[in-house]
């Protein structure tokens, strides 16, 4: 990556920042505009593959679309539901092999998916917490949650100082 792609990204990276910050998280229309600002810090974050590539870390994981980690616990599960209602539902064999490329929709199927179920699940960690946090907090931990669940799961010291921040 050049030093202006670098920067580019930094300044996608705060202005998505800045707009969160102050949205309304309780009403649809805010709610609807967060979902799509946290979609596309993924997509800056992670990029968006049509095929199988090996992620950026020491492990190589396979991955496809919007980072989705096709060796995570779950993962051929997790296809499967996204897929459910898509009669040329794309094979995940196929894909973890590298012999099919998926199209932009079945990409957006996916990740919208994937997006859905990590939020129920750290929304059900952090409980009364979550709605206490504003967008910007929401995102930093979502984004976290999609990379690597680990750094912010319930039982974290970070989920800890985090509830005792909102305590006092």
């Amino acid at each position: 990556m050049s030093r202006e792609d670098g920067k580019e990204k930094v300044d996608e990276a705060q202005l998505i920042r800045d707009l969160t910050h102050n949205l309304d998280m309780e009403s649809p229309s805010g709610k609807a505009q967060y979902d799509k600002l946290l979609k596309q810090m993924l997509v800056m974050l992670e990029g968006k593959k049509k095929r199988v590539y090996p992620d950026n870390s020491s492990k190589k994981l396979p991955t496809i679309g919007i980072g989705f980690n096709m060796k995570a616990d779950g993962a051929r599960e997790e296809w499967n539901k996204a897929f459910s209602n898509d009669p040329n539902k794309p094979s995940f064999d196929a894909a973890i092999n590298g012999k099919i490329e998926l199209t932009d929709q079945q990409i957006d199927t996916l990740s919208d998916y994937s997006i859905k179920t990590r939020k129920g699940r750290i929304q059900e960690g952090y409980g009364a917490d979550w709605h206490k946090l504003r967008g910007n907090e929401r995102l930093a931990i979502e984004v976290l949650f999609y990379n690597c669940e680990g750094l912010v799961r319930d039982g974290t010291k970070f989920k800890h100082y985090l509830h005792n921040y909102y305590r006092h």
